[in-house]
């Protein structure tokens, strides 16, 4: 054992503005808990930016850092499985590179995973709401689907964002996660096989939050809602929920509006902006 409990993997491309402003804190908070060994690892994935993150990135310093660059760019969810890869620790964060840490963030996940070792630990965004719990614990995932779809019916969806999500890297099937690269989820394809096995879940707030102005997408994924539609209905087989079959359903009705949006876009770019 290399004693690493936590890798935190940025996967980045061209942000070296949000880089500058999210790696002293993270750099701070690794600091904090690697005082006496390596206990969080972290990894950043240079996706070839043609900008200056390579050179600040090469300015930085800090017990546990690792930074790759990608000979080429690979593509988004191809740098995200690239830096499950890479990552030694028992469990994984993918960690936006447009997302803010919540100060003392780390060393509450850090503890958290030592508490209760689960499977899956899904991060609501942004600071503690008053009336809601906490730390929500779950004896596997189907049963915090849900539950969780009373208060939130598309939470199957919402979680779906990378930095929402820290898993233990033995339930991460690498093999399948690039065979379902095309659907724009592989990073959570890959976690299905590890989650039907069962293990605990737990729901945590107060670690992460989204900034008011985040990344935009260069141009958007192709025939998202049928994409979203497929891992919907993946998850309603996998885990015995019914609902989301309706869900994925209503999704895939949407594609003509998808694409219809999908051609403004790009007809007009000044009246409709990027998506």
């Amino acid at each position: 054992m290399n004693g690493i409990i936590l890798s935190l993997c940025i996967p980045t491309y061209n942000r070296v503005n949000y880089l500058r402003e999210l790696m002293p804190v993270l750099i701070a908070e690794v600091a904090a808990v690697n005082r006496v060994s390596v206990q969080v690892e972290l990894l950043i994935s240079n996706n070839a930016s043609t900008d200056e993150t390579e050179t600040y990135l090469r300015s930085l310093s800090c017990l546990g850092l690792s930074v790759y660059r990608n000979a080429k760019n690979i593509g988004g969810d191809r740098n995200f499985l690239a830096c499950v890869k890479r990552a030694s620790g028992e469990y994984v964060w993918l960690f936006g590179d447009d997302e803010m840490i919540v100060p003392g963030g780390i060393a509450r996940i850090l503890k958290l995973l030592s508490k209760e070792h689960p499977i899956l630990v899904i991060l609501r965004d942004g600071k503690q709401e008053l009336g809601v719990a906490e730390e929500v614990i779950y004896s596997n995932y189907g049963m915090c689907v849900r539950e969780e779809m009373k208060d939130e019916m598309v939470f199957a969806l919402s979680h779906t964002l990378i930095t929402a999500n820290i898993f233990h890297k033995d339930s991460f099937d690498q093999k399948e996660a690039v065979s379902k690269l095309y659907t724009n989820y592989a990073h959570m394809y890959g976690l299905l096989n590890g989650l039907k096995r069962g293990g605990r879940i737990v729901m945590k707030t107060g670690v992460f939050r989204s900034r008011e102005q985040r990344a935009q997408f260069d141009r958007w994924p192709f025939a998202l809602c049928v994409k979203q539609a497929g891992y919907l209905w993946r998850l309603a087989d996998a885990f015995d929920v019914p609902r989301l079959r309706r869900i994925a359903f209503r999704l895939a009705l949407n594609l003509p509006v998808e694409i219809l949006s999908c051609c403004l876009h790009k007809i007009f770019p000044n009246r409709f902006g990027r998506t």
